[in-house]
């Protein structure tokens, strides 16, 4: 089954290619160190969207990154950072 959906998709802001998790080379663990030297209070509080877990689930996703659009902004902005920080 095909379904369309509105989606954020992450790319690389200097040659606006998509950006595709598994060849950015983070690994569960980076990401579960950087949520030790780097907590986001908001990820613990919102409930029913995409989070850190949804993530790193996504890390050994193949295709394109992306992330439903209701996703809240606090959240997108976190996982921008984490991306950041991590590549």
């Amino acid at each position: 089954m095909i379904s369309l959906s509105a989606r954020r998709v992450a790319i690389n802001t200097c040659t606006y290619d998509a950006i595709e998790l598994r060849y950015t080379g983070i690994t569960e663990v980076m990401v579960r160190n950087y949520l030790k030297d780097n907590p986001s209070p908001a990820m613990k509080i919102l409930v029913d969207c995409y989070d850190i877990e949804d993530f790193i689930s996504d890390l050994h996703s193949s295709g394109i990154y992306s992330i439903p659009l209701d996703t809240p902004q606090v959240v997108v902005d976190y996982i921008e950072d984490l991306l950041n920080d991590l590549v």
